[in-house]
């Protein structure tokens, strides 16, 4: 009876886990889809999301383990939504504004890479450096084969071009996915900041405005878990939105091992096969 008792007991958590991850993903597509929907409705709502929010949070700020650096990407990531509200605001259309902008926003993908390659030396990811490269490079490419900025009938900014190539938001995808269950697989078997992420990036892939939608999101949710801290593993309880089988991802090296070398791989040859 009593190993009865454990296994009923044992498939309602699993049953717990998977339909919390399911609803917290949900509520996550709906939070970051009105975010993005806000910012393309008024400036004053961006300006509010940006900006005001995070003025309001900062004296609220819990500091926890990788506090400096979740400020760095704070502080970086709020470079550029300022940097977009000054787009909005700017009469893109003269050729100095454009390339002036277009200058400022080539200076923060640069600040953002080398600031995750700089920190993956530091800890000694080595596998999650190729991939770093790899999104380095696609970035370059897409710069390369396009120049200013503009903002679409619908409020939207593009970068060099139009919204970023299919390519290069694959490689982005591989390497958030890197970020997540590898570089930061001591948060496992909680997927809350997964869920969260995995759900901006689907909200920028189906925009028109990858970048600016993705960023927007991201450091959104950056600010929103410096107050309540979501990440920890009792957030909500000790079974809400996490899958038992993801703590194999942190206690067995082979797993975390074959999952970063077969998205190092994946980026290469997207890379690759765009270049050819």
């Amino acid at each position: 009876m009593p190993y009865l008792r454990t296994n009923v007991n044992k498939n309602k958590n699993v049953y717990y886990q998977i339909i919390t991850s399911i609803l917290f993903f949900s509520l996550a597509l709906i939070y970051c889809q009105g975010i993005v929907s806000l910012a393309q409705r008024s400036i004053w709502f961006e300006l509010s999301i940006s900006v005001l929010i995070l003025i309001v949070s900062i004296p609220l700020f819990k500091k926890t383990e990788n506090f400096s650096e979740i400020m760095r990407l704070i502080v970086l990531e709020t470079y550029f939504n300022i940097l977009c509200l000054i787009t909005k605001l700017s009469p893109i259309e003269i050729p100095i504004w454009s390339k002036t902008i277009d200058y400022c926003f080539c200076f923060f993908f640069f600040l953002q890479i080398t600031g995750f390659i700089t920190s993956q030396i530091k800890k000694k990811a080595w596998f999650s450096i190729p991939i770093s490269l790899a999104l380095s490079i696609a970035i370059i490419l897409w710069r390369l084969n396009g120049s200013g900025v503009r903002i679409t009938n619908n409020n939207e900014i593009q970068f060099w071009g139009g919204n970023a190539p299919e390519f290069l938001q694959i490689i982005y995808l591989l390497w958030l996915l890197n970020i997540l269950f590898v570089e930061h697989r001591s948060l496992l078997p909680k997927l809350t900041v997964a869920i969260v992420h995995i759900a901006s990036f689907i909200i920028a892939y189906n925009s028109n405005e990858f970048f600016h939608a993705r960023i927007l999101t991201a450091s959104h949710l950056f600010i929103i878990n410096c107050v309540i801290i979501y990440k920890k593993q009792d957030w909500g309880g000790i079974y809400f939105s996490s899958i038992s089988h993801f703590e194999n991802f942190k206690k067995k090296r082979i797993y975390y091992l074959t999952l970063t070398v077969s998205l190092n791989v994946l980026a290469i040859l997207t890379l690759i096969s765009y270049m050819v």
